[in-house]
């Protein structure tokens, strides 16, 4: 399978992992992982078969990329307006199994509260990510 292809089935492996992070896996979590799925190319027969798959890890090789996936994952955290401790908990792991800096996600972590709904602006995100950038 090429490495793309990998990458997008393990977007929609967290994805899928986060929604259920915290216990409750309902309708508004599952239509924003499916407008993602659509949006990079994977059907609803496919998305179904990655959610019973093996767990693949295939994060971006792009730094851009990989803040791009961080980004999805709060703004699915966000989409039922209450961010749970084990979400928060679930994206941090798996910010940092991408090689994101880590007191950048938690710079995140304190900044979405700063914005309604808690969606932070995309360039708010890479802003701090930058700014921890090596």
């Amino acid at each position: 399978m090429n490495r793309n292809k990998l990458e997008k089935i393990s977007l929609i492996q967290s994805l899928i992992g986060l929604s259920k992070s915290d216990h409750k896996f309902d309708n508004i979590e599952k239509a924003f992982i499916s407008r993602i799925a659509e949006m990079i190319g994977i059907s609803e027969e496919q998305l179904r078969s990655i959610e019973s798959s093996e767990k693949v890890s295939a994060p971006p090789k792009s730094e851009f990329a990989r803040i791009l996936q961080f980004q999805r994952l709060i703004l699915l955290m966000c989409v039922d307006g209450e961010p749970d401790k084990n979400e928060k908990l679930y994206i941090r792991d798996v910010g940092i199994r991408m090689g994101l800096n880590p007191q950048a996600i938690e710079e995140v972590f304190v900044a979405i509260n700063n914005y309604p709904d808690h969606v932070i602006p995309s360039q708010v995100m890479i802003d701090i990510f930058t700014k921890f950038h090596n």
